[in-house]
């Protein structure tokens, strides 16, 4: 996923497309943390999209959801 989410510099409007996973722990949540702040350094975003309910969990306990998940 890390390699995924690697982007130029620059703006970059990345939206990731969750609705199949049906896991994701600490790791993964850093990676989407990495990936978003690089992409706003760079003027872009990085947005969710369709979280599963393993992601909203997630998201939710660790008060995410505002930062990563679109509404």
């Amino acid at each position: 996923m890390r390699d995924a989410l690697a982007t130029e510099p620059g703006p970059a409007h990345l939206e990731v497309d969750m609705s199949g996973v049906t896991f994701i722990d600490a790791s993964g949540i850093g990676v989407l943390l990495a990936a978003r702040q690089r992409a706003v350094d760079g003027g872009g975003s990085l947005t969710l999209r369709a979280p599963s309910w393993a992601v909203r969990r997630v998201t939710g306990v660790l008060g995410l959801d505002e930062l990563l998940v679109a509404r």
